[in-house]
C-alpha cells in the first residue's frame, strides 16, 4: 500500500537553484521525516529542473507569480498537514518535530515560528511571526511571514494570485479569523536577507498598506 505523508512541504521557487539547493539540504536534515517536498517551479531559466529527482513531486509551469505556485502546490499536497518554505529560506533540523508536536499537543489549526534572520551566512536577528488574531495581524505595523504549519482540513481560503507582494498578509488577514494559532518554543526558520532588499520592502509596505486598508472595519 502507498504510503500517505502526514506532513506537505510546498516550496515555490523560481530562478534561486543555487540557494535552493540548500533549502533541501535543511529537509533531508529533519528529525521528522514522515513528509513529501512538493517544488513548483515558477518558469526558472537558471536550471532548476536539474533538483527535481531530489524532491517528490515537481512541476514546472509558466512564470504566473508566487501566489499561483503556492495555490497549485497546495492543490497537490497529500499531508494532513502543509507548510510552505520559501525557496531561498531553510528550517533548523527540529523544525518539523517542533511545529507538528505543537500542533498534535494543542489541537490548533496553525503553527508559527519566530524567524532568524540571516545575512551573509549570519543570523544577525530575530523576527517575531507570532500572530494570535487577525485583529493583531491588521493592527500589525509588520508584515507577518508564512513561516508556518497549517492543518489542511481548515483552509477556506487561497493565495490571491493578482498580488505581486505581500500575499502572505492577504492571506491571512483572510484564514485566521476564527482559527487557533500556537507558537514553537524558539525560532526554527532562517530567513535570508538579500542586498538590494530595501527596494523590496518599500514594495511590501506600500502592498501592505493597502491590503490592511482593505480589510480595516470601516
Amino acid at each position: 500500500m502507498h504510503h500517505v505523508p502526514r506532513l506537505s512541504v510546498l516550496i515555490p521557487t523560481r530562478d534561486r537553484r543555487a540557494l535552493l539547493t540548500d533549502c533541501l539540504a535543511s529537509l533531508r536534515k529533519q528529525s521528522y521525516q514522515n513528509f513529501e517536498i512538493i517544488l513548483v517551479d515558477d518558469g526558472s531559466s537558471d536550471g532548476t529542473e536539474v533538483l527535481a529527482p531530489t524532491v517528490d513531486i515537481y512541476v514546472r509551469t509558466p512564470p504566473l507569480g508566487v501566489g499561483h505556485a503556492r495555490n497549485l502546490a497546495i492543490s497537490l499536497a497529500h499531508g494532513e498537514f502543509f507548510y510552505v518554505l520559501d525557496s531561498d529560506d531553510w528550517l533548523s533540523d527540529d523544525a518539523l518535530t517542533l511545529s507538528v508536536t505543537a500542533i498534535d499537543q494543542s489541537g490548533a489549526d496553525m503553527v508559527f515560528s519566530d524567524l532568524n534572520l540571516v545575512q551573509d551566512g549570519v543570523v544577525v536577528g530575530r523576527f517575531g511571526a507570532c500572530v494570535q488574531t487577525a485583529s493583531e495581524v491588521l493592527e500589525s505595523k509588520r508584515i507577518p511571514h508564512g513561516s508556518s504549519l497549517i492543518r489542511r482540513s481548515t483552509l477556506n481560503v487561497r493565495y490571491d494570485e493578482r498580488l505581486r507582494s505581500a500575499e502572505d498578509l492577504d492571506f491571512l488577514l483572510r484564514y485566521l479569523p476564527g482559527k487557533k494559532v500556537v507558537q514553537t518554543p524558539h525560532p526554527v526558520y532562517y530567513y535570508r536577507l538579500h542586498d538590494g532588499q530595501e527596494n523590496q520592502k518599500a514594495i511590501q509596505s506600500v502592498a501592505a498598506r493597502e491590503i490592511r486598508s482593505k480589510y480595516a472595519v470601516k
